[in-house]
């Protein structure tokens, strides 16, 4: 397929500014656990002084108790190992904790109480299953995350003209991000491809199923010779697959409507609530939007109707902040993500860094992004923060051990051995 010029120029400028540079989701050494203290709650932030403590099932001190603060109040939150064998007591004289959404209340002058605490665990997300070893968004791929330590997959997720969910990424295959991924940047196993003949500006919400399987598809990307066709997967095989699977936790859907198609919101979730609740899987569904209009217009619809679907908010921070100079402030007040989520009512928040955050100050700058929307998660009991996308072991680490709650990667056994050495599950 031939370019016009000024793709090819833009494609160029991409790659220079970094664009074409691939990262991955991490982890957290010491994971922080579901309790919390709730700024509005009595007793919380500030009546803990020196009596709190935590212990294990078996009598040993928890380790690595961390400070928080919140509304002008500073309590204690505790950082320990998320493994899925052992509880933790904590003890106290005030505060609240939360330990699956259940929430505990100590008014200042109770005595002493004990909050048994399981550890969340935490979340080893494969980014379209694994795509450096199987065919992205393919249920292939997502069994290969599973067996490399995954916990969580996501997959991409378009509507057709004909109603069906189609696991897809590129909604529209002439976009400039659908271009840089045809050749073959992303460095997967397989890279996308579909018949040129097609018109420019076609969306896969103008084209039957059917179609799509017939003219877009996979191709192996250094040479091209192999093309695979008749190949995209429904969400309903996907969601086959998933039923049953008690390992995964959690499956990440990033819906692929723009906003200025937000009439196509409804029709969406009808079908993933429909699918969720056949395979008994709706309870593991996260519907995610970078757009806050889809996200809204989803929320709305979600409680209008009383289904159980879960939302959640997903960020990518703009290339122009990752490049500033380490010398000039992060708009951080721009990035107040968990409050945003929060005030939605939504429970899951995902920020990921431009590939362009591999060259300058990038990574410096998204680590400051991490650690203020990680402090904010203390004010949103529940609220759990992710990564993306990230596939070094190092950085993984560092993610870890600021208090994140998952990663999504392309290379889940790296991420899974940053896991497993911080002592995270």
């Amino acid at each position: 397929m031939l370019l016009p010029g000024y793709k090819i120029s833009a494609i160029l400028a991409a790659c220079l500014a970094g664009y074409l540079l691939v990262s991955a989701p991490r982890q957290q050494p010491g994971l922080p656990g579901d309790l919390r203290d709730a700024p509005n709650s009595p007793g919380a932030f500030g009546q803990l002084g020196g009596e709190e403590r935590l212990q294990d099932a078996q009598g040993q001190s928890v380790p690595d108790p961390v400070p928080v603060a919140g509304g002008g109040r500073k309590g204690t939150a505790a950082r320990y190992p998320g493994n899925d064998s052992r509880e933790a007591k904590l003890f106290l004289n005030a505060g609240t904790g939360t330990d699956g959404g259940q929430t505990k209340i100590f008014t200042p002058g109770q005595p002493r109480g004990t909050v048994l605490v399981r550890p969340r665990e935490f979340l080893i997300i494969g980014h379209a299953g694994s795509p450096l070893r199987e065919i992205e968004n393919t249920v292939k791929s997502f069994q290969a995350a599973l067996d490399e330590g995954a916990n969580a997959i996501e997959t991409d997720v378009c509507l057709t003209a004909d109603g069906i969910l189609a696991l897809w990424h590129d909604w529209d295959s002439y976009g400039d991000v659908a271009n840089l991924r045809q050749m073959g940047v992303a460095s997967y196993k397989y890279a996308p491809f579909f018949d040129s003949r097609e018109p420019e500006g076609i969306t896969v919400a103008d084209i039957s199923y059917q179609h799509l399987r017939k003219y877009y598809g996979y191709r192996l990307p250094r040479n091209g010779s192999e093309k695979l066709l008749d190949i995209i997967p429904t969400f309903e095989e996907m969601a086959k697959w998933a039923s049953g699977k008690d390992r995964l936790k959690l499956i990440y859907l990033d819906i692929k409507i723009p906003e200025n198609r937000s009439d196509l919101v409804p029709a969406a979730v009808e079908k993933i609530n429909e699918l969720g609740s056949r395979y008994s899987i709706l309870d593991k569904l996260v519907f995610f939007s970078p757009s806050m209009k889809i996200v809204e217009t989803a929320r709305a619809y979600v409680r209008q109707k009383g289904y159980a679907l879960k939302i959640g908010l997903d960020r990518e921070m703009p290339v122009k902040v990752f490049m500033q100079a380490e010398e000039e402030a992060v708009p951080l007040d721009d990035f107040r993500l968990m409050k945003e989520s929060s005030q939605l009512g939504l429970q899951y928040t995902s920020l990921g860094q431009p590939t362009a955050a591999t060259l300058q100050n990038g990574w410096a700058n998204y680590q400051r992004l991490v650690s203020f929307n990680v402090f904010q998660k203390t004010l949103y009991p529940g609220a759990r923060f992710i990564a993306w996308t990230i596939n070094n072991e190092e950085d993984s680490k560092w993610l870890i051990k600021n208090g994140v709650d998952g990663i999504m990667t392309n290379s889940v056994d790296v991420v899974a051995r940053a896991v497993r050495n911080s002592g995270s599950r």
